[in-house]
């Protein structure tokens, strides 16, 4: 089938311009990041500026001030001047440090929207300033909100937010003929999520869904981090974990822990990883020592997957599909804990779907239903509700609880009212605060998270009686929450649209120059990016890992490619064009070896 690309080519060949608009959706990942495409029936990947499908969610401040993200900056990475896993403190008051300064994590997720953007825009050869995102079933209101202003700060509107389960299914479920309740399990870099759903005529029904916010990859690789880095201590004497080499480390970790998806044993290597005692990084490990290591966050999935069957009162014979979707998935002993968690019942084959790139399709196709493109008239999705919505009265015992406006499992968008009085009389001020939780009677459980306190003044000062006050609280189907109060005694209302917590309100001022910091740093690593150093570069990387390093047979040989690379991404991430001109010659000579195959 030819690309995208390659039809569109063709229909301005024949004088027909661009035959459809894009539909955009964008897997805004932990580890991993995927943009997709909906074009001519199908939800194609766009390759980012390296040609690889998913791009790893890291930035890096270059040497010269300029801007790398992706595996260039993954291979680059710094403690002081890099970030990693931002999304998973999104949406709180936690800074980030880069280069001597703390950071709101929106500005690198500003970052790393924009710089996924324009690697989309490159691989359509248009821009766009639309599309749907992504963000975990079960994340709260305030990275729901985080989400969408970083996008919208990074040049695209959001559509709509979908859950990343729901993505998933739908790009599974597109072509579905028969009504079917699918499971999807979401084990991804930083978040899990259990979301059943039920697929009939073109309709996405979500019905179920639980999840643990921070579970996924990363812990992973800090479980097998500390096997390794035990025996790496008694060997050498030295704490790699509490040093300043924990990351490049941690990325010998994550290759050890990816090879063993696929093999039984492998090695764990880094070269020179302590450079100034000489140490090298070359342990041994097998499948079941990993397996033993992350089997208790494995089980942890598992009460998840139970709690969300339960809500619905659902057994394993009730479920007709199960979805393995995330990075994390694909560890074998993962597929086989679901498959005996749902009574022998497999999960469908990864050739089916793609449990890396499905996400982003499916928010895609999501985006082209949204836009109206042609052929998806009798396609639907519906949303529900994950955590409660409630306002904190006071009960007849002066106790304050939770008190759920809009509950869990409605559907979405929605819009619920109440009507509440001051516990004053005569009252002259009331604090309306707005929790997202569904631990009603303890509202201090860390379970419950407080998004917002609304205060509304009576004035003059009002009986008890004449104090009502309508709340209404608003979900739209972008993931946001309004709250509007209405005094009907006084016939005034005012609409609150619900961002983050109060003490850690972004005004408008910090948002415009959050988004000319990040145009000012695009700019400048745009202009290094367009050198012929960098660009030969560039493409000498692509050359091999995509044209030579699948065809070669020897381990050894492989490795010593693969080093080759990893130095020439170290020379552009200095940003020193003679360095990039330097490791690119060195490869380059090397691939001579390797003619026949290119």
């Amino acid at each position: 089938m030819p690309s995208n690309n390659e039809l569109r080519s063709r229909a301005t060949d024949y004088g027909l311009g661009p035959l459809i608009m894009p539909y955009i959706g964008i897997d805004f990942g932990t580890s991993n990041s995927v943009a997709a495409n909906f074009q001519y029936g199908h939800a194609e990947v766009l390759h980012n500026h390296e040609g690889q499908k998913w791009t790893p969610s890291v930035v890096t401040l270059r040497r010269d001030g300029t801007l790398a993200f992706g595996q260039e900056a993954k291979e680059n990475f710094d403690e002081q001047r890099s970030i990693r896993s931002v999304k998973r403190i999104l949406g709180t008051p936690e800074r980030v440090p880069l280069v001597g300064q703390n950071l709101r994590t929106e500005q690198i997720a500003v970052m790393l929207f924009s710089l996924l953007k324009r690697d989309a825009e490159k691989a359509l050869g248009e821009s766009f300033t639309k599309g749907v995102v992504t963000i975990p079933a079960n994340s709260k209101g305030l990275a729901r909100h985080a989400t969408k202003l970083c996008a919208g700060a990074a040049g695209l509107q959001v559509l709509t937010l979908i859950n990343e389960p729901t993505a998933a299914a739908i790009c599974y479920g597109i072509n579905a003929q028969d009504e079917q309740r699918v499971l999807v399990y979401d084990f991804g870099g930083g978040t899990l999520d259990v979301t059943i759903l039920r697929i009939h005529h073109g309709i996405f029904e979500e019905i179920s869904s639980k999840g643990v916010g921070k579970l996924g990859g990363d812990d992973l690789d800090l479980a097998l981090a500390k096997v390794l880095a035990e025996r790496f201590q008694q060997k050498n004497g030295y704490d790699i974990l509490n040093s300043p080499y924990k990351q490049q480390f941690m990325l010998a970790v994550e290759k050890a822990k990816i090879d063993l998806s696929t093999e039984p044993i492998t090695v764990a290597r880094k070269a020179e990883l302590v450079p100034e005692r000489h140490l090298s990084l070359e342990e041994e490990i097998d499948r079941p020592t990993f397996e033993r290591a992350i089997m208790p966050l494995i089980q942890q999935s598992g009460a998840a997957l139970d709690e969300a069957m339960k809500l619905r009162n659902l057994r394993p014979k009730d479920i007709d599909k199960v979805l393995l979707v995330g990075g994390t998935s694909k560890i074998p002993i993962v597929q086989r804990y679901v498959t005996e968690k749902m009574a022998g019942k497999e999960p469908e084959p990864f050739d089916k779907v793609d449990p890396m790139t499905c996400v982003a399709q499916g928010a895609a196709i999501v985006s082209a239903i949204l836009q109206g493109a042609p052929g998806l008239d009798n396609y639907a999705y519906s949303v529900k509700l994950e955590h409660s919505l409630c306002a904190n009265p006071i009960n007849e015992h002066r106790q304050v609880y939770l008190d759920p406006i809009v509950k869990r499992g409605s559907d979405i968008p929605c819009s619920f009212t109440k009507t509440y009085y001051p516990v004053a009389d005569p009252a002259e001020r009331v604090i309306i605060s707005v929790f997202e939780g569904d631990e009603y009677h303890q509202p201090d459980n860390a379970e419950n998270v407080k998004l917002a306190e609304i205060p509304w003044e009576f004035t003059p000062p009002r009986s008890q009686r004449d104090g009502a006050l309508d709340v209404t609280f608003e979900y739209g189907d972008d993931g946001i929450l309004t709250v509007q109060i209405e005094d009907t005694h006084a016939k005034h209302k005012k609409r609150f649209p619900i961002q983050q917590a109060s003490e850690d309100q972004m005004d408008a001022a910090q948002v415009i120059k959050m988004k000319r910091i990040n145009e000012e740093l695009i700019a400048r690593s745009a202009d290094l990016e367009s050198t012929s150093e960098y660009k030969e570069a560039l493409e000498v990387i692509k050359k091999t890992e995509q044209d030579v390093i699948p065809k070669v047979e020897r381990d050894e040989d492989r490795r010593e490619l693969e080093e080759l690379c990893r130095q020439v991404r170290l020379a552009m991430g200095s940003g020193d064009k003679k360095k990039m001109e330097s490791a690119s010659a060195e490869l380059n000579d090397r691939l001579l070896n390797y003619a026949y195959l290119l």
